[in-house]
């Protein structure tokens, strides 16, 4: 069935008129929602009271929220064996916006619900490196300038492709890359030059390292006035208008703060590349530099290295992770911390605990302090407020087949459609070793960033998971006639607040800055204090917090 075709059913039908073009009626496509329960965190808004008949419960450092944050602080204390630690997770899984899915009845293979790459570290991120070496990722001295990686965590090539549209006398297809290709001599070229060299500059200054630096202080007025500008104005008043260039941008601002390039600060837009590899408008280049720092990456996406950290956590301290456990109050009396929590099994509160503790680390969202701090300190209320997130989702694919391209060419492992809303697919089998597969799972990706946050919000908790699907397979069909026949079941996963946007002022600003500064016996661990949500900048805060907890200098 041709797009067109699907387009002209519209809406929901689409996918219903692809599959009875093949014989098949939806109800035969087993379709649900997975992941985060939306209800299950909502209920933090509901006014709460702790019941008379709570369980007494003791720790030396708690650890509230199982991301990469919270985790990255558990690793760090087991590591340290200096202190006993528990850590709670709401959900039934650990993880956060990593999370993984190992097995589900409507896919054939593993597949990632969330973050599924990680860019190999920098020699800034020295807990990284050494995490990962804990983690077998790493073989051998984590500080080379260029580590030994496993190389199963490698990601395989062909890595990244393009779909273009049919335009003039080329027709539609893939180009390898993700940067729309240019003629030498063309004036897009030249913008691509212009641009590479004004990142090349920027990268001199220090200034951008991943993760970031905190001295604020420290940069120059010029480098701080790229926070109060959005980063597609500062292109414009830097004279770069090139639609291409525009549109990577844009799309580079998408796939990783899920927000658009007229709402990004300049600032963040620039450390994109900055605090990685820089920009490179020659694809030979690229490749080299590709070639030297690798993407890692796994089946499960990143939820491969959270359960890694799992194990690796309980090897140490076997009970120290607890899932299922809403808390819903902290309190700091001087002399401990009480955070009482609820149990919940199946959906049902079925007990609930106040723990006493030490010290405790909140590896939650910002946005969440008002909810479950008890007298949140001003500062941290005033910075949650502050933040807003974006929303974003994934929709994984089950498919009895591979379908081909129309163009013939191999399947990469990450595949971008440019004139798409969507952030295209990924080919979840890539990593596998099996050289001949029939049946796959393509997890493809969308950053609600067209509309307000709080209006796609709403869209995003209201379409059904079919609707999803829907959007997911009429956006593929385009290179991919046969998806639809192929697709055996699918799972959506949502998520509502998935990450702090970078807008201008925030990465900066004062706001964030504030909740780096525990309060009491209390200190705050999310890749929020950074102003923008990326694995380094998770797992940097969680070990700051570990190192409070044991007594070392303030965070």
């Amino acid at each position: 069935m041709k797009r067109r075709e699907f387009l002209a059913a519209g809406g929901a039908g689409a996918l219903a008129a692809a599959l009875a073009a093949c014989s098949r009626k939806p109800d035969e496509i087993p379709i649900e929602f997975v992941g985060y329960d939306p209800a299950r965190a909502h209920a933090l808004r509901e006014p709460w009271r702790a019941p008379a008949n709570l369980t007494q419960r003791k720790a030396e450092v708690l650890i509230v929220g199982g991301g990469m944050a919270g985790l990255s602080a558990a690793w760090w204390l087991a590591r340290e064996a200096r202190a006993q630690v528990t850590l709670l997770e709401m959900e039934p899984e650990i993880g956060g916006n990593a999370r993984g899915l190992a097995e589900h009845p409507a896919l054939s293979d593993p597949c990632a619900l969330g973050a599924h790459y990680l860019p190999s570290p920098s020699r800034e991120a020295v807990e990284l490196r050494l995490l990962l070496a804990d983690l077998g990722v790493i073989r051998g001295d984590p500080a080379k300038p260029q580590p030994d990686y496993d190389p199963r965590a490698v990601n395989f090539a062909p890595q990244e492709r393009l779909w273009l549209a049919a335009s003039g006398e080329r027709g539609a297809g893939w180009q390898e890359g993700l940067l729309p290709l240019a003629d030498p001599r063309s004036p897009t070229m030249a913008q691509y030059r212009k641009f590479g060299v004004l990142v090349e500059r920027l990268m001199a200054t220090g200034a951008f390292t991943m993760p970031s630096r905190l001295d604020v202080a420290a940069l120059s007025p010029e480098l701080r006035a790229l926070d109060r500008t959005a980063l597609a104005d500062w292109l414009l008043a830097q004279g770069l208008d090139d639609p291409q260039l525009h549109w990577y941008v844009d799309y580079c601002c998408r796939d990783d703060y899920g927000v658009r390039a007229a709402e990004v600060s300049a600032f963040a837009g620039v450390a994109y590349f900055a605090a990685r590899h820089g920009f490179h408008a020659d694809p030979r280049e690229e490749g080299r530099v590709g070639a030297d720092n690798p993407t890692l990456t796994w089946p499960t996406g990143n939820g491969a290295v959270a359960q890694k950290m799992r194990a690796y956590i309980a090897s140490r301290q076997a009970s120290a992770i607890q899932t299922g456990c809403r808390v819903r109050r902290v309190f700091d009396t001087g002399r401990a911390v009480e955070v009482d929590c609820e149990r919940i099994e199946a959906g049902q509160v079925t007990g609930v605990e106040r723990w006493q503790a030490a010290r405790v680390i909140l590896a939650t969202p910002a946005r969440t302090l008002p909810f479950l701090v008890e007298a949140c300190p001003a500062p941290w209320a005033a910075a949650a407020k502050s933040l807003s997130y974006a929303p974003w989702l994934t929709v994984n694919l089950g498919l009895s087949f591979v379908p081909g391209s129309t163009d013939g060419s191999p399947l990469a492992w990450d595949n971008v459609f440019k004139e798409s809303l969507s952030l295209g697919y990924v080919n979840a089998t890539h990593q596998s070793l099996h050289t001949r597969r029939t049946r796959t799972v393509w997890t493809w990706y969308r950053a609600l960033a067209e509309q307000a946050p709080g209006v796609a919000r709403k869209r995003l908790l209201d379409a059904s998971a079919r609707t999803w699907v829907d959007e997911a397979v009429v956006d593929i069909i385009r290179a991919h006639p046969a998806v639809g026949s192929a697709l055996e079941g699918a799972v959506v996963s949502r998520f509502g607040h998935a990450m702090a946007r970078p807008a201008p002022g925030v990465m900066l600003g004062g706001a964030v800055a504030s909740l780096r500064v525990p309060v009491g016996r209390i200190a705050l661990a999310h890749s929020d204090l950074a102003g923008y949500s990326v694995f380094e900048e998770a797992q940097r805060f969680g070990v700051r917090a570990a190192r409070w907890a044991l007594g070392a200098a303030a965070v």
